[in-house]
Order: C-alpha cells, then structure tokens, then sequence
C-alpha cells in the first residue's frame, strides 16, 4: 500500500509539471514530465490524455494515437478523447476506416458538441464513399439542436442537394444566409443549385446583392432616401434577415420613426441578440417613446454582449442610471 501510494503521489507529481509545461508551450519538456507520469501509473485518464495532445502537436500521431487509447481504456466518458483520436486517425495517420467509429461514438457520447457534428458529418460526405443518409440524419439533428448555426444549415443544404431534394436544399441555404448573410461558401452553393437543379435563382440572391449596396451605401454616410428605400425594399424582401430588419430599424429611428423602427429592431434582436449595435438602437428606440425600463434593459444587454460599449454607456447615463 504504502508503494501505491507513493506511484500515485509520482504519477501526479509529473503530470502537473508536464501540465505547466504544455500551458509554457514547453512541448518537449511536457512530453518527458508525462512519460514520466504514465511509467509511474497506475493509468490516469487525465495525464494519458495530456500526452496524446502533447504527441499530437509535437508531429507524432501514432504516439498520440496510442496514448489515446491508453486514457480510453482508463477512462471511457470524455467525448473529447474519441473525437481527438478519431482525428489523428482520420487527419494524420490516414486511416478513415478507424476514424468513424471513434467520431460516432463522440457524438453518441455529446451531441452537443459542434465540432463533432461538423467532423461527423464532414466525414459522411467524403469521397468516395459518401454516406448521404448518415449524412442527412446527423445535420438534421444538428440543425434542431443548434438552430441558429449557419454552417451546419449549408452543410445540410450540401446533404440534401447530394440527395436531389432540391427544394429542401435551397431552403436550407436560405436559412444559412439569414443567419449569416456574409457566408459566401453558402451563397455560392445556393447560386449553383439553380444551374445542377434547373430551378430558378433564388430571390435570396438578389437581395444578397442589394444588401451589399446599402451596406456600401451607409459605410460611405449615405442616408438619402434611395438609400431608405432600398432598406425598406430589403426588409420588405428578406424579413429572416437580422442584417436587414437592423439597418431598416435604425434608418427609421434616424428619421425620427422611432414607433415603426421598434418592431424593425426588435425582430433584428430577436434573430441576432448578441450584437450590441442592435441592442443599443433598440434602446434608443424605446427611450424615444418614454418606455425608459425597456430602453435600461436593452442598454445593459448590450454591455453584457460587449462589455465598455460606449454607445450603452453613454445611453444609460443620458437615461440617469448607474452601469
């Protein structure tokens, strides 16, 4: 027992010194502290996994493959270790036919996670042997679980126009584009299913275009009424667009319409409430009507979405509040 303990007592030892040399970006040094940690065992999954890392950025995949396997035989429940293993197998080592059932056993075990859906799904729609179904299923759960990701919305676009489901494919990349409206890789497949499909263009395109222009239009201070009447057309066009209902929102608000801008920022808040621009124009909006607890709101998730934003600040002194 009492040479046990001093295994483990060794065994930690070095893996935290190897652990303070990986976070040095000592890789060498790392390696050695962690062969030290796993020649003292018994097996940690922990410090088996930090030595597959370390092998893995340090050139030297089959070492890292192994020392994954070895943290999976320690510890069998961390997500990560399959996906990395299936990684190096895949990536590195060139053998796929290792890879998938470690990728799909990442996601049976965190189907949260996003890189495991995008490599998942990546490899389903390889060539050759591409597996449009498996494809198909794992994109659309992804999709119902991270509804507002733009990437896994054109990935699925890609399955279904693989499947000939022209249709479900060119509302999958709308979606994407209104999410994402600068995801150029997801504009260029929807403009080339029209030609593999012999559908007509998608509308999307065009006000893709126009978005483009008005963008231009208000970089270079031009807020004439061509410039409104283009943002009012685009919203009018592309009411999934959070780019569009935000732009129409905020040229409303400067012309003085801040009631009809409200529901503009709300819906562009709605689709996109991480950018703070939005927030503050939303809050300014309110604050113009003497809806000032609504207009504070809106202030203060704008700073939680950038904290030191001046434009909150500066909005909540006017309004009289403390940050």
């Amino acid at each position: 027992m009492v040479w046990l303990q001093v295994r483990y007592w060794n065994r930690e030892a070095f893996y935290f010194a190897g652990f303070k040399q990986v976070r040095q970006s000592n890789l060498p040094a790392a390696a050695a502290d962690l062969e030290r940690s796993r020649a003292w065992g018994p097996r940690e999954v922990n410090a088996l996994y930090e030595l597959g890392n370390v092998y893995a950025r340090s050139g030297r995949p089959a070492d890292a493959a192994r020392a994954y396997r070895e943290a999976l035989d320690a510890n069998a429940g961390y997500d990560e270790i399959f996906f990395n293993l299936a990684t190096v197998y895949n990536a590195q080592l060139g053998k796929p036919e290792l890879a998938l059932p470690f990728y799909e056993t990442a996601w049976a075990v965190n189907p949260l996670s996003t890189d495991v859906l995008n490599s998942l799904s990546a490899f389903y729609l390889r060539t050759p042997g591409q597996d449009v179904p498996r494809a198909l299923e794992t994109l659309l759960e992804g999709t119902r679980i991270f509804p507002e990701n733009p990437n896994h919305w054109n990935n699925l676009g890609y399955a279904l126009s693989l499947a000939g489901r022209w249709g479900e494919a060119q509302a999958a990349y709308e979606r994407a584009l209104a999410i994402t409206p600068d995801l150029v890789l997801a504009e260029r497949n929807l403009a080339a299913l029209s030609v593999q499909s012999g559908r007509p263009r998608s509308p999307v395109l065009a006000a893709l275009s126009d978005l483009r222009a008005l963008d231009a239009a208000i970089a270079r201070r031009d807020f004439s009424d061509k410039t409104f009447a283009l943002a009012s057309s685009l919203a009018r066009r592309a009411p999934e667009s959070a780019k569009a209902r935000f732009l129409h929102g905020s040229l409303l608000l400067m012309r003085g319409r801040a009631a009809e801008a409200v529901p503009e920022l709300e819906a562009a808040a709605a689709k996109d409430g991480g950018r703070a621009a939005g927030r503050v124009n939303l809050g300014k909006a309110y604050a113009t009507l003497g809806r000032l607890a609504d207009a504070e709101r809106e202030f203060r998730q704008a700073l939680a979405a950038e904290p030191g934003n001046q434009s909150a600040l500066q909005s909540l002194r006017e309004l009289g509040v403390a940050r």
